[in-house]
């Protein structure tokens, strides 16, 4: 009995009511049966209800989208089926079978017995790839070769066609794989002469490398086409390796985990690898994380990894991370956001070249509350971390345990850190050792405190920051005005800030005022002011005057204090590009005036009605600003 499995993301309707998928299911897509008599029978994989249709049952089938990965059909029960993120070889092969276009599986199947020299094992993968040799010539590129989906084929193995020349991709050499040709020209030639030898179907395995090469060129989306030809085989895997060697990220990790071993295999098989981005894996254990750090720290490894990203992989510890600080010892980028429980701890291992460190927690929920001032008859929620003064966070069990002890190991005067990033860690109540190569210092969230006032006159926690040039203090209400301005009055004469994000923090009419006669914060071109709730008219005035001529982003969302009277004195902002005013009274029934006096006073800004993001949420590192 043949089968074929094609894996993709899939959505099921059932009388109007959506099938759950099944939780923690490690594979997802529909099986293809052929029970004979010229039937095949569907089944559903990776939901709750295990679902199985025949061709008969099948009302409507609209395939015009294979090429982008898409399928869907209906049934005479009315039933929807939705299938995303497949290989167009498999899906078109489905289309056929739902339409009564093919009648048994006998050709595919046969054609994967040969491709697989009868081994049982591999029969699955080979099946998707007799199907997509049978349903037409691979020169047209547009239609790939069939594989699993890309969240759950990393490391598929199926066994190669016969090659018909003697350079194959599997066997050709690896200087050929870029696409580069010697100065006579003697590639091209015999990649002319065998153009002349690929007579009838032909799988992509046995294109040569320097065909293969030519033909991607032609794409507009190769990178996007390399992700799923990278799933076919051993050999294609190999060759999209090499073109994309410096840098490994998984796709909708968050949606689908792949199995850990391929994902080992896959970072073994780039000794060349720069950049590793795991964000999303929650599913990769603790335990799997010393086997990774021994691939990291491979003899066979020609370049030291430099970045490394494991944003959201919840369940690694201390020891995991100090693993691997230790196998990477050139890492010049750390990001370990939203990965409770981590401490101090995790970071006592060397660091020497250590530039930008991102931790904490970005996932905090809000807990819904009613704004204080219930005379102005607003009610509003918080929620996605934004918020105004008055509201109040939620302490999160399993947060992150960094405090003020927090010190990086390496030279005597410690890494050339540019970039800290100590997003919402509860335990941080004052600031740790801060070096001096530092650009950008954002603790939003932090429970940041200034000591008594009676010695604010000796703090300067700020002084060796000479370049510093972004600076976030997002949500750190337990930080008074006076600490505020005795900290940016702490910062060195030559500092020059361009970012600063006071949002939500207790800063009194007093600082407004005092913030545009600072040294530090006379080029700020970002400016974040949102839930500052002692902000008024006159003052966002004064501020706006101050800076005219090199603002360029300001965000006063949740500012209850502002009456919308100040259009008429604004001075003009030419370099402004963005406004939020998000339940702001510019707002709502205003917004119509907010954007025509925009439209006056900043030809080039946008109004905007929801807060903004400056750093896009650390999702590129370096940060890039709005």
């Amino acid at each position: 009995m043949a089968t074929m499995m094609v894996h993709c993301l899939l959505s099921v309707q059932v009388r109007g009511r959506v099938v759950a998928k099944r939780p923690a299911c490690k594979e997802m897509g529909l099986q293809v049966v052929d029970v004979g008599n010229k039937s095949f029978q569907i089944k559903t994989v990776g939901l709750k209800s295990d679902l199985r249709y025949v061709a008969s049952d099948v009302k409507q089938v609209i395939d015009g989208r294979l090429s982008e990965g898409r399928l869907a059909f209906v049934t005479k029960d009315q039933s929807q089926v939705l299938l995303t993120q497949g290989q167009s070889g498999q899906l078109e092969f489905l289309a056929k079978v739902l339409k009564r276009e093919v009648t048994q599986m006998g050709a595919v199947g046969a054609r994967a017995n040969e491709l697989t020299k009868n081994k049982p094992e591999k029969r699955v993968a080979a099946v998707a790839v007799a199907a997509e040799i049978e349903a037409g010539p691979t020169a047209k590129v547009s239609r790939t070769v069939a594989a699993p989906s890309r969240s759950t084929a990393i490391g598929i193995e199926c066994s190669e066609a016969r090659p018909l020349t003697s350079a194959p991709v599997g066997t050709a050499n690896r200087s050929s794989s870029s696409g580069n040709t010697n100065t006579n020209g003697s590639s091209i030639n015999n990649t002319r002469s065998t153009i002349g030898q690929l007579q009838g179907r032909m799988s992509l395995i046995s294109i040569p490398v320097p065909l293969l090469t030519i033909l991607l060129s032609f794409l507009a989306e190769e990178q996007a086409f390399l992700m799923q030809l990278a799933e076919c085989c051993r050999s294609l895997r190999r060759y999209v390796a090499d073109r994309r060697s410096g840098s490994f990220r998984l796709v909708d990790a968050r949606v689908v985990s792949p199995p850990v071993v391929h994902v080992l295999r896959a970072v073994a098989e780039r000794p060349k690898l720069l950049q590793l981005d795991l964000s999303g894996f929650a599913a990769f254990p603790a335990g799997q994380a010393a086997k990774l750090a021994d691939v990291l720290a491979a003899p066979a490894r020609t370049h030291p990894l430099q970045v490394l990203r494991l944003r959201g992989c919840r369940l690694l510890s201390d020891t995991s991370i100090r693993r691997f600080l230790l196998s990477c010892p050139g890492l010049t980028t750390l990001d370990i956001a939203d990965i409770p429980k981590l401490s101090n701890a995790a970071l006592k291992a060397p660091a020497e070249k250590l530039g930008i460190f991102v931790a904490g927690t970005f996932t905090r929920p809000m807990v819904p509350q009613v704004d204080d001032r219930r005379q102005s008859g607003i009610q509003s929620i918080a929620v996605a971390g934004e918020g105004w003064a008055e509201t109040r966070t939620k302490e999160v069990a399993g947060t992150c345990k960094f405090s003020p002890c927090l010190q990086f190991q390496g030279p005597v005067s410690g890494p050339p850190l540019t970039h800290l990033v100590l997003a919402s860690c509860p335990d941080l109540s004052s600031l740790p050792f801060l070096p001096n190569t530092l650009k950008h210092l954002d603790f939003r969230g932090c429970p940041l405190s200034g000591p008594a006032e009676s010695n604010l006159g000796q703090w300067k926690p700020l002084s060796a920051c000479r370049h510093l040039e972004v600076l976030s203090l997002s949500g750190c209400r337990t930080l008074s005005a006076t600490a505020l301005s005795t900290m940016l009055q702490s910062l060195p004469s030559e500092t020059r800030l361009k970012v600063l994000d006071i949002s939500e923090t207790s800063v009194d009419i007093a600082f407004l005022r005092e913030l545009p006669t600072l040294h530090a914060t006379r080029r700020i071109s970002h400016l974040r002011m949102a839930g500052c709730s002692a902000l008024t008219d006159s003052l966002l005035r004064s501020i706006l005057l101050a800076f005219r001529e090199i603002l360029e982003v300001v965000d006063i969302s949740y500012c209850q204090a502002l009456d919308g009277l100040m259009w008429d004195t604004c001075p003009s902002l030419p370099k402004l590009r963005y406004i939020a005013i998000k339940q702001t009274c510019f707002a709502a029934e205003s917004l119509v005036r907010t954007r025509e006096a925009l439209q006056r006073l900043a030809p080039s800004a946008i109004a905007l009605v929801s807060p903004i993001d400056i750093f896009r949420d650390y999702s590129q590192l370096p940060p890039s600003l709005l």
